[in-house]
């Protein structure tokens, strides 16, 4: 089966948590791979999302964490609306 990646970046404003990770990530630009494989054999083909691997630094050393397209969604989300809901 056929396959790519992307590669992408996303900022995050504020410091974010994420699920298996120890603590409060840093704010700063991030390095996220996408994986696709290709969907078919069908009529329709088109790619399917696999994977998406966020890259993270801990002490100099860099290191994949796995997540569901929620998951970066629901942290992304949460960083733009920190701050700006009145208690």
């Amino acid at each position: 089966m056929e396959k790519r990646t992307t590669t992408k970046q996303v900022i995050f404003r504020r410091p974010f948590y994420l699920r298996g990770t120890s603590g409060a990530q840093p704010a700063g630009a991030y390095t996220i791979r996408v994986g696709h494989e290709l969907a078919g054999p069908s009529s329709t083909m088109g790619w399917r999302r696999t994977d998406i691997v966020l890259e993270l630094v801990d002490d100099g050393r860099a290191r994949d964490v796995t997540m569901s397209a929620q998951e970066l969604r629901e942290a992304l989300v949460e960083d733009v609306h920190q701050g700006t809901i009145s208690p």
